[in-house]
């Protein structure tokens, strides 16, 4: 990788509008569509809610689809599924034009970018860690932090998305960790924030450097619980981008912490420069608290390492393929016997909505089966993967990754209530056929009609309800804008 800290100039007239198009805050409670209801009476305060009537994607290989069924929330938990749910003392939600299927788990995403949405669409790997780690990182504040978080977490949940990793690697400071979390705190989205280096890649220089110390501080002092709705991980640059005695000392610091870990690893050329998997294989330091993302260039024994390991892989297939890193990872974890999860990645260039990188993973990947058939003289006469499996991708994979599967992913009895409705009619003429094929292929995040986390309503018939953010739209586009300014300026 090149690390001169050669920067460019932009158009202000081409970027400027560009993040105010791609603003998440139209307003102070969101934008509404068009064909969205008329929003009737306020969001659900009850502890005991009852949504009845829906086509209900459990992701529970037990009870998967429910036609028509209900869902009995209580205290934040799911207290029933089933057909027909008796619940007299319940608020009522009518769902009977709505799909309910477990809020998806966004597994890798750097939120402190998104303020600075619409800026890296044309931009290669070299180019993005340049301009983000050379240029911009070492200008955002604590406070530009924040509202970064902020924004980028009511993005997600308007999206449909429930749960996020929080890639921060932005963190210059103490204050800044500190303001990040404040953030994911105050968002109401269920999160596990990722205490990265600086945004400084002059940081990153020395290989040898171990993770910042004061993780150990945040851990003790704001993050100590692992049931909370925001918890802690480190994201460490592992040994594609340090070495592996400072990954094996980092590593041991996750694990004294109790905290789980993750780190980039795998992309573009297949070499020397991607080491990761069979080092850590090699060290037995791969486990189940260890997720590595991307892993595009892995050899098949080491994806069977990997995956034997109980370690997982998040994939980002939008960025991936833009950005030169390869093809996403998908049928390789896939075969080695694993399930991926999947991630947004950087708001700098991808919009929020999971569906979207669930339909690229899904398709890329099917052509690729395809081509390997047709390229064999055979006509496919089957696909290999279905809609359903891939909406797992988003779910049960994810929450798995997060360490988190026994709390989320699925809509079983027990679990938090982190659910969202998604309208049945995404089209003009009528709604599709299938449920699953209504979520991946036809919806957006204009058709999330509601979405719960741990049963409390943070989208209501197609509005933001937390009150934070009012105002925010404005703050977060003179933040991207003084950023982009300061760090994207010609030196």
């Amino acid at each position: 990788m090149n690390n001169d800290r050669h920067l460019f100039s932009l158009n202000r007239r081409q970027i400027f509008p560009a993040l105010a198009g791609a603003a998440l805050l139209a307003g102070a409670q969101g934008a509404r569509s068009a064909d969205q209801p008329t929003q009737s009476r306020p969001a659900p305060t009850r502890d005991d809610i009852l949504i009845r009537g829906a086509s209900i994607l459990t992701m529970d290989p037990q009870n998967p689809i429910f036609e028509s069924g209900d869902i009995l929330i209580r205290s934040g938990r799911i207290a029933a599924v089933d057909h027909s749910i008796d619940a007299p003392d319940a608020e009522v939600i009518d769902a009977s034009d709505l799909i309910a299927l477990p809020g998806f788990v966004n597994a890798h995403i750097h939120l402190w970018q998104s303020a600075m949405a619409g800026i890296a669409g044309d931009w290669s790997l070299d180019q993005y860690v340049q301009r983000i780690l050379g240029g911009i990182g070492p200008h955002i504040s604590a406070e530009d932090l924040y509202l970064a978080n902020l924004g980028g977490c009511f993005e997600q949940v308007s999206a449909g998305t429930t749960t996020v990793f929080d890639y921060c690697h932005a963190i210059n400071t103490p204050a800044h960790a500190d303001r990040a979390v404040d953030a994911l705190l105050e968002s109401g989205v269920r999160s596990v924030f990722g205490y990265g280096p600086p945004g400084d890649w002059d940081w990153y220089a020395d290989p040898n450097r171990d993770h910042p110390e004061d993780a150990a501080r945040l851990r003790k002092e704001r993050l100590s619980s692992d049931s909370g709705l925001v918890r802690m991980a480190l994201a460490i640059r592992g040994p594609d981008e340090s070495t592996l005695p400072a990954t094996t000392r980092d590593i041991a610091m996750a694990r004294r912490l109790g905290v789980m870990v993750t780190m980039h690893t795998g992309w573009g050329t297949v070499g020397p420069k991607n080491k990761a998997a069979r080092q850590l294989a090699d060290a037995g330091l791969l486990g189940p608290d260890i997720n590595l993302v991307h892993a595009n260039s892995f050899t098949a024994s080491e994806y069977k390492a990997v995956v034997d390991s109980g370690a997982t892989i998040t994939v980002t297939p939008e960025v991936e393929m833009q950005m030169g890193m390869g093809f996403p990872a998908t049928g390789h974890v896939r075969l080695a016997g694993g399930r991926p999860a999947v991630g947004t990645d950087i708001p700098t260039n991808v919009g929020p909505d999971m569906t979207t990188q669930i339909r690229i993973a899904l398709q890329m990947q099917r052509a690729l089966d395809n081509d390997r058939l047709l390229r064999e003289g055979q006509d496919p006469k089957e696909l290999t993967i279905t809609v359903h499996e891939a909406l797992e991708w988003a779910t049960m994979a994810g929450a798995r990754a997060l360490g988190l599967d026994r709390e989320i992913g699925s809509i079983t009895k027990g679990k938090a209530a982190d659910i969202q409705l998604i309208r049945k009619s995404p089209r003009d003429l009528g709604q599709a056929q299938n449920p699953a094929e209504s979520v991946v292929f036809y919806s957006t995040a204009a058709q999330v009609e509601s979405v719960f986390v741990n049963g409390k309503a943070q989208k209501w018939q197609g509005r933001l309800v937390n009150s934070a953010a009012h105002g925010l739209r404005d703050r977060l586009l003179q933040s991207g804008q003084r950023l982009i300014e300061q760090g994207l300026e010609k030196k």
